[in-house]
């Protein structure tokens, strides 16, 4: 399996995972991504990290996927592939934009309303920017009616930060980020999703649930 194979996500198996693509979506976006994979590697790349090389490449995603969008702006794939691109920079508005016209071209597949619905959660950690949401956290962690695995269901993307930018940015509070996250949770669920997902997504809606109770000082269960 080569690099760009391993960024697309894994083959698909009998049961389409959230995380995978059929082979035609993996093809288009290989062709569409060709260049930034194929770039030459400058004395600059051998000094930074992985992580900060992986981030580069996904700004050279961006382009050539807004490049293959403007060619073929119905094709899917190019446009959830967009959000995941923003989001791994931070971009969350962005993240969210190109997640709603991935919804918009397929409203009934479960990948794209799981995206969604991941954008959404992770402008729910706007919250830790909040002095009293931080305080009831640190509390009821320390009481113990939350444990420090509850706090790892925080995203993919943990940065308070750039979720409290983006949810003014889109005129939301935090209590709406987390119900439309929970209302998208629920649908991907509805739609089908693999086995090994179904108590992963269980386990975001449970942990939005209790955020939502603590932040108005309600003791969760």
């Amino acid at each position: 399996m080569g690099f760009l194979d391993r960024l697309l996500g894994r083959p698909p198996t009998r049961v389409l995972g959230l995380q995978q693509f059929t082979p035609d979506e993996e093809a288009r976006l290989k062709l569409a991504l060709s260049r930034a994979v194929g770039a030459p590697v400058s004395d600059r790349d051998l000094v930074t990290s992985k992580e900060e090389r992986l981030l580069a490449l996904e700004r050279e995603f961006i382009k050539d996927l807004k490049e293959a969008i403007a060619r073929e702006p119905a094709e899917w794939i190019y446009h959830h592939r967009l959000a995941a691109a923003y989001f791994k920079l931070r971009r969350f508005t962005d993240a969210h934009d190109s997640a709603q016209d991935a919804l918009r071209l397929r409203p009934d597949d479960p990948r794209s309303t799981y995206a969604i619905a991941s954008v959404y959660h992770t402008l729910v950690n706007a919250i830790y920017t909040e002095p009293e949401s931080a305080q009831r956290l640190n509390t009821a962690l320390a009481e113990g009616k939350i444990s420090r695995t509850d706090l790892t269901a925080t995203g993919i993307v943990f940065d308070p930060a750039s979720s409290a930018a983006a949810l003014r940015a889109l005129g939301l509070t935090a209590d709406q980020a987390a119900e439309r996250a929970l209302g998208f949770f629920s649908k991907t669920l509805d739609l089908g999703v693999s086995r090994s997902e179904r108590p992963e997504i269980e386990g975001l809606t449970k942990w939005l649930t209790m955020l939502l109770k603590l932040r108005h000082g309600q003791t969760p269960p």
